[in-house]
């Protein structure tokens, strides 16, 4: 039997994430899963626990948006845990990318067939990423964005519109 740690962001998108819990026990394969969660509690936070998951657990999944999902990397940059993702931010554009479905039940029962890919990341002011990156115009909303307060479609239009004024 394999573990998983879910490590979910509690902000991410607009409260996709709720119910997420009885949704894991409920579609989750646990003839060949036994699982953990954990929640994040700051900034930065999935980085440590991602870190310390993936000496324990044999998948570590990332539960939130983009952001949730380069902090869970950056922490299992080396590590021999695969991760997994469970898209519920706003954006969700890795993914996207990786054919993930923006479902939540769908992305949980994907996770019973897995498939292991190797992606890459790469590192930038020691910092390891594998789809989130900018700079200038673009870093400066996603600054923005992350200060906000609100998530979901609107700040995605208001925060470049406003910024572009000035």
């Amino acid at each position: 039997m394999k573990k998983i740690c879910f490590i979910i962001n509690p902000i991410a998108g607009k409260g996709k994430q709720k119910g997420i819990e009885n949704q894991i026990n409920k579609y989750l394969d646990l003839e060949k899963y036994s699982y953990e969660i954990q929640y994040t509690q700051r900034a930065q936070h999935a980085i440590e626990l991602s870190r310390e998951a993936s000496l324990q657990f044999d998948i570590v999944v990332a539960v939130g948006g983009d952001g949730t999902i380069n902090e869970v990397s950056n922490g299992m940059v080396g590590a021999k845990s695969a991760m997994g993702i469970i898209p519920v931010g706003s954006g969700n554009g890795l993914s996207r990318h990786l054919g993930i479905p923006l479902h939540v039940i769908q992305a949980i029962r994907l996770l019973n067939n897995h498939k292991i890919i190797k992606i890459d990341s790469v590192k930038a002011n020691d910092y390891h990423f594998v789809n989130v990156a900018g700079l200038g115009f673009d870093a400066l909303i996603a600054h923005r964005f992350a200060e906000f307060g609100r998530r979901g479609f609107f700040p995605y239009i208001y925060i470049p519109v406003t910024e572009y004024s000035k």
